[in-house]
């Protein structure tokens, strides 16, 4: 356990197989809770293991996604929109049974937190950090600006957990149809996450499969 710890802590697997290693030697008493704590902080990089926690944030809920402030990379006269394109989206998107949106008001309070609501733009660390602490499987995100009379959105869905690009979707007008092409995204994004529940719901049945089997 302390050669995993030590030596193997960049890989995701390993720094995974060690944690669960150290809790089972600590309950079964084969390690004392200064060799687990150390252990714990050599495996995070931290200071205290209390951090270990906070740094973590809860675990991601499957089919959860939360839909982060946009990014204005125009005119500063469209900052407005960064919040209210997230909260027509979070709205647009609530409702079917297969998966959760998280709610305006948790958005806002983790955002608050990590001091990204006034941020002009959120960079996919911070992004990351922020899903983990919504416990969003995936992250809708995105930027806008206007050029020469035409309006731009772009928006992505990321997975949490590795910043993969799951689906990304542009679409363009003047400025004044922005009711329109927000409902445009939310339809495209809304068929995405039916895709990735669908994958999920396989997945989770071939694993099950080969458990029994086993």
């Amino acid at each position: 356990t302390e050669y995993t710890a030590k030596h193997l802590s960049d890989d995701a697997l390993a720094r995974a197989w060690a944690i669960f290693q150290l809790c089972v030697l600590r309950e079964n008493g084969t390690v004392t809770d200064d060799v687990y704590e150390e252990s714990m902080r050599t495996l995070f990089g931290l200071g205290a293991v209390e951090q270990v926690a906070a740094d973590m944030g809860p675990a991601n809920h499957p089919n959860t996604l939360a839909v982060l402030y946009f990014d204005n990379q125009g005119d500063a006269k469209y900052d407005p929109l960064r919040l209210g394109l997230a909260q027509m989206l979070i709205s647009d998107l609530t409702g079917p049974p297969e998966y959760e949106i998280v709610e305006r008001e948790r958005l806002a309070e983790i955002l608050s937190e990590l001091e990204l609501n006034q941020s002009s733009k959120i960079d996919p660390t911070s992004a990351a950090r922020a899903g983990k602490l919504l416990g969003a499987e995936w992250l809708l995100l995105g930027s806008y600006f206007e050029m020469m009379g035409t309006f731009r959105i772009d928006a992505r869905m990321i997975r949490t957990e590795t910043g993969e690009i799951l689906h990304a979707k542009g679409v363009n007008g003047a400025a004044t149809e922005f009711m329109n092409l927000e409902k445009e995204l939310a339809t495209e994004f809304a068929g995405a996450l039916l895709e990735q529940v669908a994958d999920n719901t396989v997945a989770k049945e071939a694993q099950t499969a080969i458990m029994e089997a086993k």
